[in-house]
């Protein structure tokens, strides 16, 4: 088997991801991959939305310009 040994390490406390090809998941279940990447782009733009709230909730609250500027382009940058 493929990940085998790598799932074998998840026993181990520090370990608890297991890196797995979109395209095996695929092969192995069309539907678990279709489902896969409709709930990664819903999480996506979920995180999108919350960081334009998150945004307007700060600059509404504070008056900081400096902050705002520096908040402003950290997001663009994403």
């Amino acid at each position: 088997m493929k990940y085998a040994s790598e799932a074998q390490e998840l026993i181990r406390p520090e370990r608890n991801t297991l890196l797995v090809s979109f395209e095996d998941v695929e092969r192995y279940n069309q539907q678990l991959a279709t489902i896969v990447l409709e709930e990664y782009y819903r999480c996506v733009v979920l995180f999108l939305v919350l960081c334009e709230y998150l945004k307007f909730q700060i600059e509404s609250k504070l008056s900081n310009s400096y902050f705002s500027i520096y908040f402003n382009s950290k997001l663009t940058q994403f």
